[in-house]
């Protein structure tokens, strides 16, 4: 790649790559038609990620209301997809965010509990080793 491409695809990034703005799925009942009327807002307003974040199941111990629906439940998946349809018409890219000790939730400790065999497992990095080219260069 040449210095002008780079400064191309600087210009004109590709969208998975901008902020991903958390979107707290928590304080009112997630519905469906809620939904859809906050992602046309995020996106009208020019965001095309948005990163789902519940505060917890067991809100209450922190002063503030459950969610609704209960994060993880199945509920709270119909609604998630009812966002990943939602984010495919509107071109957006969405995530949902947790990490064992955040808020309470906790979803991965709660996997691990249920199923143990599930504890300690990580990513390994994958090596690519080039391999040389029929002129003689390397292949990339």
């Amino acid at each position: 790649m040449n210095l002008r491409e780079l400064r191309r695809q600087f210009a004109q990034a590709d969208p998975r790559y901008g902020p991903v703005p958390f979107w707290w799925w928590s304080g009112e009942e997630v519905t469906a038609e809620r939904v859809r009327w906050q992602m046309r807002k995020f996106r009208e307003g020019g965001s095309r990620n948005i990163g789902i974040i519940n505060l917890a199941p067991t809100g209450p111990q922190y002063g503030s209301v459950s969610d609704r629906p209960a994060y993880g439940s199945e509920a709270w998946w119909s609604m998630f997809e009812v966002a990943l349809r939602e984010a495919e018409r509107l071109g957006m890219y969405l995530w949902f965010y947790d990490q064992i000790g955040f808020s309470g939730a906790n979803m991965p400790a709660r996997i691990v509990s249920e199923r143990p065999e599930a504890a300690g497992l990580s990513a390994a990095p994958l090596r690519v080793r080039r391999r040389a080219s029929r002129r003689g260069g390397s292949a990339g």
